[in-house]
């Protein structure tokens, strides 16, 4: 029960939440507990706990790093009662073996028993090598173990420093099974603090985003062997906090650590916008023209709606945010997009510039009648109908054409009556 609850979590927090990194979970099935060789009453282990540790560090380590590519450099001890009383056995007396602890409801059978005790040794291991180390109780389990929680809780303090990352927690509403649902989300958020935690920060207190940036990564490499891991959560993270210092050197850094052959034509697009933000303009062509090749690939691959988003948002970006103050260029561009994808759409936003800077009249206006009469005007998009027959109206206007200009006002304020800018301008006619 307990493996499965953990691998569950585990792929929720690495597949969904990438609060923590992919993550390879060792469940070992005991028969009984003896096989352990943990006495609560000497608070030691016998033979066969030393032959189970032995086969621990000398068989499943070395199978698991060198099959998985697993790093050696981080590996976490979960257990729970007997197990987690048997866990700070090894926090206490075998400190190389795990760099992490989670321990749920650990047991002392009564005061006589062993205490939890920091030596010396102890604190100069832990003050310079980093730990985490998870402790919980429930509220509705047994007083002893609240009590043994508690009594670690005090003890463990000797251990605060930087390298050493606490927490313990009484569950009010646990009892002895329940804690274990309940804590375990919590317990892989403190484990893997180091992993995510670094977003959680006010951009003004950084001053150079790739200082910043490297520190995080060294800080990873030194303690989990692991990098900043390149999911989506990271990317936008770097990705924010550059367009915040307007740095367009620290964007294409971080475009060129997060993008890969993996990436899809979204991560490209959600760089090309951010390097548009900070007007870095040719970038951002750059990055939408890598958006719209990606999403092309991929597509070719399999078919997928999200591609051809990427591609249609691609082109209508370059033409509409990188070209805005350029009409021009705006109207070319758009027109290079429809002789590629053939996207009804476009022809809306084709019409709308025209007719807004009195370009290309009569083309404007059967684009926008094209748009009209294929009779794709989806909510969806954004581009509601009162618009393109409220530009259409403009355009004939401006074409000297009275009639079709006030049918057009009158369709646009059918389908939408709040449209006082149709309104003005039928009411003018």
């Amino acid at each position: 029960m307990n493996s499965k609850i953990f691998s569950d979590n585990i792929s929720v927090y690495s597949e969904y939440l990438r609060l923590i990194p992919q993550t390879i979970l060792v469940s070992i099935d005991l028969k009984n507990g003896d096989e352990l060789g943990y006495s609560y009453q000497s608070a030691t282990i016998n033979e066969k706990g030393e032959k189970f540790l032995s086969a621990i560090n000398e068989n499943v380590f070395p199978f698991i790093e060198s099959n998985y590519n697993a790093t050696s450099g981080f590996r976490s001890y979960f257990g729970h009662s007997y197990g987690a009383s048997f866990g700070n056995y090894l926090f206490l007396n075998k400190p190389s073996f795990f760099n992490s602890y989670i321990l749920i409801a650990p047991e002392q059978l009564d005061e006589s028993n062993p205490q939890f005790e920091i030596n010396r040794d102890l604190i100069n291991f832990y003050n310079n090598r980093y730990t985490t180390y998870y402790v919980a109780g429930g509220g509705k389990d047994m007083e002893r173990r609240q009590n043994y929680v508690r009594g670690i809780s005090q003890e463990i303090k000797k251990l605060g420093t930087d390298k050493f990352n606490f927490e313990s927690k009484i569950f009010s509403n646990a009892n002895h099974l329940t804690i274990i649902p309940k804590s375990i989300p919590d317990a892989l958020e403190k484990t893997f603090e180091l992993f995510y935690s670094f977003r959680n920060i006010d951009f003004e207190s950084i001053e150079n985003s790739i200082e910043y940036f490297n520190k995080i990564n060294s800080k990873l490499n030194d303690n989990f062997e692991v990098s900043i891991e390149k999911n989506n959560s990271n990317s936008v993270f770097f990705m924010q906090l550059a367009v915040a210092k307007q740095d367009s050197s620290a964007l294409e850094f971080f475009a060129n650590y997060f993008l890969s052959e993996n990436s899809r034509g979204l991560d490209y697009y959600n760089f090309a916008y951010s390097f548009n933000t900070i007007n870095a303009k040719k970038k951002a062509i750059d990055y939408f023209q890598k958006a719209i090749q990606r999403a092309k690939r991929d597509e070719k691959e399999k078919h997928s709606l999200q591609n051809a988003i990427d591609i249609y948002q691609s082109y209508r970006s370059i033409a509409l945010n990188v070209y805005d103050e350029n009409p021009t260029m705006a109207l070319m561009s758009l027109n290079e997009a429809y002789e590629d994808i053939h996207d009804i759409r476009l022809k809306y936003f084709m019409g709308k510039i025209g007719i807004q800077n009195n370009m290309k009249l009569k083309e404007s206006v059967e684009y926008l009648k094209d748009y009209i009469d294929d009779g794709n005007n989806n909510d969806l998009w954004g581009y509601v109908s009162d618009d393109a027959y409220y530009q259409l109206g403009k355009g004939y206007k401006l074409l000297n054409k009275k009639e079709k200009s006030k049918k057009a006002f009158q369709k646009s304020l059918e389908y939408n009556p709040e449209n006082e800018s149709a309104r003005k301008a039928l009411n003018e006619l």
